[in-house]
């Protein structure tokens, strides 16, 4: 006669029955949040999909259910479902994700409310990092599914771990390399900065860890990863007509074409940071239209063309200099990897040898001894001409 196998675990079984009954209650009863936390680690230890996924809907009705007992539930539903995912019970960690992404919709948004909100976000953030690390991909995506859902109705402010928790999901999609949870978070991170009411010293304090992120994605050489953080940083920068903090960004990005191209040679630096020089080109076009030809130009757009100019001049200058070459060959590998990218579109090449020609007739007439003795190298990138005419002429004097 066989005998039969049962589980043996350090946790007594509990009653479900008994605990659902208390669950909908009008009235907690002492003890709920540990006899809710008591049923998840028995399941845990038995490996019971099944039943945990049904522990962890009676902690979503016991929060709608019970509010003083909300904070204790919060704390307990992102250490079980972390632990879930550890246990190899995806699907009860969603389950007890969905509680946290509830809470925030059960929470108020007065200053009273400030330290539950704060709570929540960090238990979410707490989870969704969890869910990543465990390769746990489409719980991590139908989360962060919910989280977008939850912005576009809600509008949360950048406080209370929100913004902590924005910061933390660029870095960890970019790090799993999933693309498709990396474009949700880059999209809500433009919405929360272009819509909120916070200050330019924590929007630029964002952007500066933003960028960051975007270097640590760069130096492991990823691509699809680098161009999608640094074009969302682009457009936030972009849409915040914030000069002070575009400036900071763009040294911060010069710095890092200069260390790419140090080890890996000019045109892998441009193909990782291809967004900011499309960026660039359009800062440009954008002050170069007020400006040219006209009687009285803008000073706001001559001092943006000079900081733009002298940063990518600059830029060169240093990639030329770690990388033992000349300014010319740096140009050069510019406006062939640029122009490359954009084959087929003859209206954009005609911007980019624009872009071009203007950085290094500037560059000339900044720099002119260096500039003299390098320029009839520069015939690639100088032919066809196409900044010629004396309203260029006086555009590139004044911003000389």
């Amino acid at each position: 006669m066989e005998m039969e196998t049962v589980a043996v675990t350090e946790t007594p079984k509990p009653d479900f029955i008994a605990l659902e009954k208390a669950v909908v209650a009008p009235h907690a009863g002492p003890g709920l949040a540990e006899r809710l936390k008591d049923a998840m680690y028995y399941c845990m230890e038995i490996r019971d999909d099944g039943l945990a996924c049904r522990t962890a809907q009676l902690y979503k009705t016991a929060v709608q259910q019970h509010k003083e007992q909300r904070p204790a539930l919060y704390g307990d539903a992102a250490l079980l479902g972390c632990l879930s995912f550890r246990q190899g019970l995806p699907a009860a960690g969603l389950l007890l994700g969905n509680v946290l992404v509830s809470g925030l919709y059960l929470t108020g948004s007065t200053e009273e409310d400030r330290p539950v909100r704060r709570k929540v976000f960090a238990a979410l953030q707490s989870v969704l990092d969890m869910a990543a690390r465990k390769r746990c991909n489409d719980v991590f995506l139908t989360l962060l599914g919910q989280l977008r859902e939850y912005a576009r109705t809600r509008h949360p402010e950048a406080g209370n771990g929100y913004a902590a928790l924005l910061l933390d999901m660029l870095f960890v999609a970019a790090d799993r390399r999933q693309l498709p949870a990396l474009g949700i978070v880059i999209r809500l991170a433009v919405r929360l900065w272009r819509d909120g009411e916070e200050g330019p010293a924590a929007r630029s304090q964002f952007a500066r860890e933003w960028s960051r992120t975007v270097a640590q994605i760069a130096h492991r050489g990823w691509l699809p990863e680098t161009r999608l953080l640094e074009e969302g940083l682009c457009r936030m920068a972009w849409r915040s007509h914030d000069f002070p903090m575009q400036k900071a960004l763009l040294a911060d990005a010069a710095f890092q074409v200069q260390m790419i191209s140090h080890g890996d040679g000019c045109e892998k630096a441009f193909q990782l940071y291809r967004p900011l020089f499309g960026a660039a080109l359009l800062w440009e076009r954008k002050n170069v239209r007020p400006v040219l030809g006209a009687a009285t130009p803008s000073e706001t757009c001559l001092r943006n063309l000079t900081a733009l100019f002298a940063a990518f001049r600059d830029m060169a200058a240093t990639t030329a200099r770690v990388t033992m070459q000349d300014e010319w060959q740096v140009y050069t590998a510019w406006n062939r990897a640029w122009l490359a990218s954009a084959e087929g579109r003859p209206a954009r090449q005609e911007q980019i040898r624009i872009f071009m020609q203007l950085l290094i007739h500037f560059w000339g007439l900044s720099q002119p001894r260096r500039a003299q003795r390098q320029w009839p190298e520069l015939d690639a990138v100088l032919t066809p001409r196409k900044v010629t005419g004396t309203a260029y002429a006086a555009l590139l004097n004044s911003l000389a």
